[in-house]
């Protein structure tokens, strides 16, 4: 597969390639560095998606990136024999700039978003070089966080008739609340 050219012409974002490069090998993805130190961006691999993963450092690199990078994911999958999970191939272009007005980067960027012409695409700015900000952007290539708090591993029912009691419904009544409810019953005959 490595008759296709890696793509040149726009300067990437080292600190969001590197922080999305870690974040998608944890996920378990397979990540290759393709091109250059300026050009670089990743393809990546899991048994879900197939991801050309650009970091352009401007709005400007980003619209340039988008044509070079797609080619070569095009070219790649040509060559590849990945059976239906062509269906799930993405072209991921993230960069740290704000689009500040519709005429400069707002509207090629839904442009781009909304162009499904083979291959899905995400273009995202003012991303932020943090864990956080590049995870929002992965998220939908990202396992959920799980989050272990006694509040949300709590039984709903019985928490809805402590808060019952918290707000002066006698104990009995917001027992027997819950109790008609899990019936299938209206929290009505309760009173």
């Amino acid at each position: 597969m490595s008759n296709v050219p890696a793509p040149d012409g726009f300067r990437s974002d080292s600190d969001l390639l590197e922080l999305a490069s870690k974040m998608l090998t944890d996920e378990d993805f397979v990540v290759a560095h393709v091109g250059d130190d300026a050009s670089e961006f990743l393809l990546a691999e899991n048994r879900f998606f197939i991801i050309a993963l650009a970091t352009p450092a401007t709005l400007r690199d980003l619209l340039a990136a988008e044509p070079a990078v797609e080619s070569y994911l095009r070219g790649r999958l040509e060559l590849a024999d990945v059976g239906p999970k062509v269906w799930d191939a993405y072209l991921v272009l993230l960069t740290q700039e704000r689009a500040l007005d519709e005429g400069a980067g707002l509207h090629p960027l839904f442009n781009i978003n909304y162009d499904t012409r083979g291959l899905r695409r995400m273009a995202q700015a003012g991303v932020s070089a943090t864990a956080a900000g590049v995870r929002d952007a992965l998220a939908p290539f990202m396992r959920p966080l799980m989050i272990a708090s006694a509040g949300l591993s709590e039984d709903p029912l019985q928490a809805f008739e402590s808060a019952l009691v918290e707000e002066g419904v006698p104990p009995q009544t917001a027992l027997r609340s819950v109790e008609i409810f899990k019936q299938g019953g209206r929290l009505d005959d309760a009173v």
